[in-house]
């Protein structure tokens, strides 16, 4: 594409809008983009794996784009023995998966940015943008949702409600509007930059969570920075049960406590799952401890109730506060340390299942330093904690200006 808009594919008029320019356009460009199809700017990719030559499956996901599929599913779920007739997958190469999800409600288009030459299922759509297109502008411009009314408009999703059926004719029919060759270029560099940021950003997110890690570690199994004796107690020292129960006229949140933490249980499956009988559940004020008492694989996660100043949680939630001891140091050595692992992994009670009710729970062994040092270690892990929540904060920050720059800056 040259800058004035000749290009080698026809000016057409297939666009039910009027737009000709994006909400939002660097100041250098003052042309109107020009209206094509998705086959004038690419061809379809007919090549097949023959004699299973080609090894390397790969998945296109709505959520990571395309990888391969080992990684995606931490194993091949495809028979080796039937990938012949797979569609051969170059680099730079886009596909179309026409499985649709909440994160891609008419399928994922996505480039092949894996580095390697692979194959995916006959379902998928393989095409290959023309040189004279940029594809990294085609890259982006298929992830906003300005090409999905056109494929709702001509898909029907038939018996399979979780995939759209779409013809080849149909989906080389989708419409698209275009910008000149250098235009699409600093467009596509632009928005690299913004995901060099994001990379940049869940990268250091990823090594603050790696020395919390390694920093908890070497607090509550290691005993390292702190010239202190620690000594075994048994928890039931320092816990006291709270057994507070609601009565019939309760109007108070329920909560759920999960491995990942604790959440108002509407918000957590977007809808209140029990039954409409709560009379028997109990109270959990705020900061006070509950876990769940039964687990599948022996991880307990015993959390802190800080989301409301009180709220009622299944009978079967043990419920709980501290005394003479910091709460925030219980919550470390409860949740982390290598001894409650290996003590919980010994107290499995028949079938696959752990069973941890309260009177067990209290028989359990803490080891404690002085007040001082549980302080020191809470306040490390707390800083730590908030500078992960702070890169959580900009990672979503930068998430969402990269959404709203995708719809804005294209058509």
């Amino acid at each position: 594409m040259s800058d004035d808009n000749n290009v080698s594919v026809k000016k057409q008029d297939i666009h039910d809008d009027n737009q000709h320019v994006p909400e939002l356009r660097f100041s250098e460009f003052k042309n109107n983009y020009i209206s094509v199809y998705l086959k004038d700017i690419s061809s379809k990719v007919r090549d097949k794996n023959k004699n299973n030559k080609i090894q390397d499956v790969l998945s296109n996901s709505a959520k990571y784009g395309i990888i391969h599929q080992k990684e995606f599913f931490d194993r091949n779920i495809t028979n080796k023995n039937n990938i012949d007739g797979y569609y051969i997958v170059d680099k730079g190469d886009f596909v179309y998966n026409p499985r649709i999800s909440k994160n891609a409600p008419v399928g994922p288009i996505n480039q092949n940015l894996t580095g390697i030459k692979g194959i995916v299922s006959p379902l998928y759509t393989v095409f290959r943008i023309n040189n004279d297109i940029n594809s990294k502008y085609i890259k982006y411009y298929f992830l906003t949702t300005k090409w999905h009314k056109y494929i709702k408009s001509v898909a029907n999703y038939g018996a399979r409600f979780d995939r759209i059926n779409i013809t080849q004719k149909d989906l080389f029919n989708l419409p698209l509007k275009l910008p000149s060759s250098n235009e699409q270029k600093k467009v596509a560099n632009f928005m690299e930059l913004i995901d060099q940021k994001i990379e940049y950003l869940e990268k250091k997110y990823r090594n603050q969570i790696k020395f919390s890690k390694e920093l908890r570690n070497k607090f509550l199994n290691k005993h390292c920075f702190f010239n202190d004796n620690w000594v075994e107690h048994d928890i039931k020292e320092y816990v006291v049960e709270y057994k507070e129960k609601v009565n019939f006229n309760n109007n108070l949140p329920i909560l759920s406590s999960t491995l990942s933490g604790i959440y108002l249980q509407e918000d957590y499956f977007n809808k209140n799952v029990n039954s409409s009988d709560v009379s028997n559940y109990k109270i959990v004020p705020k900061n006070y401890f509950t876990y769940r008492s039964m687990s599948d694989t022996g991880k307990f996660k015993f959390n802190i109730q800080n989301i409301v100043e009180k709220g009622i949680i299944s009978p079967a939630y043990p419920v709980f506060t501290t005394k003479n001891i910091n709460d925030k140091y219980v919550y470390e050595f409860l949740n982390y340390s290598n001894s409650i692992k290996r003590q919980i992994l010994k107290i499995k009670e028949g079938g696959t299942r752990y069973a941890l009710g309260f009177s067990k729970f209290k028989k359990l062994k803490i080891e404690v330093p002085s007040f001082k040092t549980q302080c020191k270690i809470t306040e490390s892990m707390n800083l730590c904690y908030q500078r992960e929540e702070n890169l959580k904060k900009e990672i979503k920050i930068m998430k969402k200006f990269k959404k709203g720059l995708l719809q804005k800056m294209f058509i």
